[in-house]
């Protein structure tokens, strides 16, 4: 297996972060999404070796390609820089992304001279440009921090592409924002609770929730009679239902969204709804 976790756990201080994780991953795309704190970062660092686990063993066959959450905003590097720094750097590939992106001048500026959403962006450019051609196996964290939707777009296609042109075995992406799109692009999705991992093939996943919305309303709602609803469960003094989109239309003064195109709802759905382990 390319990348397998034994009952791996993880704390901090009084807080286990991971909870006895298990998860088997031979070859393709896992988008692991949820809020920000719900321990994706702690994942990633757990799988590419950076943090070790307290419990269990974590067995990565290909080297890690791994883009952290955190980009050097206050450096004097450049993100042409930093790709030569890291690696055997293919300065073609970076240039020729960052104009995908309307940003080719500015690889050779520095990062601290940059705004967020641009430092994300060539940061993530940088480092993948670095270690094009390794076949290694592809970690990038958070990579929409800051980007606008259009870039997002662009930069999920380049992820996308760079998986296959690399000839990488797995890629995981973490992610506090999910849209419809990206489900049709991926093999698995995954969400963290309670230092549990709940997974699902992407597939299952857009079959299961094609067509219906969720409802979020008070926590009232969710004591009230209601046959038509498919699943529903309180989470932080709100109600969240699972309904048809038809029969949403009957229902007044409550906001609906589509399960597939929110991350909130598909992350209760993962790990309240469904709470299908990996």
């Amino acid at each position: 297996m390319s990348l397998t976790l034994h009952g791996v756990s993880k704390s901090f201080r009084n807080l286990r972060v991971l909870n006895s994780v298990s998860l088997s991953l031979e070859k393709g795309i896992l988008l692991l999404v949820g809020p920000n704190g719900s321990g994706k970062s702690t994942f990633v660092k757990v799988a590419v070796g950076l943090l070790r686990p307290d419990e269990g063993e974590v067995i990565l066959t290909k080297t890690p390609i791994y883009v952290p959450e955190n980009h050097p905003k206050a450096t004097l590097w450049t993100p042409i820089l930093l790709c030569k720094i890291l690696g055997n750097c293919d300065s073609e590939f970076l240039v020729g992304k960052a104009k995908l992106l309307g940003m080719e001048a500015l690889v050779n500026r520095r990062f601290r001279n940059t705004s967020m959403g641009e430092a994300r962006k060539l940061f993530v450019l940088a480092v993948l440009s670095a270690f094009k051609g390794s076949g290694g196996s592809v970690f990038v964290d958070e990579p929409f921090a800051n980007v606008d939707v259009y870039s997002r777009r662009i930069l999920w296609k380049i992820l996308l592409e760079y998986y296959e042109s690399n000839s990488s075995d797995i890629m995981v992406v973490t992610s506090h924002i999910v849209e419809k799109h990206m489900l049709r692009d991926i093999d698995y999705v995954a969400s963290l609770w309670n230092g549990k991992l709940y997974m699902i093939k992407a597939n299952t996943l857009y079959r299961e929730l094609e067509g219906k919305v969720m409802v979020i309303a008070g926590a009232e709602l969710c004591d009230e009679p209601a046959s038509h609803a498919e699943n529903s469960v309180k989470y932080r003094n709100l109600c969240y239902m699972l309904i048809r989109k038809e029969q949403a239309e009957h229902l007044k003064d409550k906001v609906s969204v589509d399960p597939l195109n929110d991350t909130e709802a598909l992350y209760i759905y993962l790990t309240h709804m469904r709470g299908e382990k990996a």
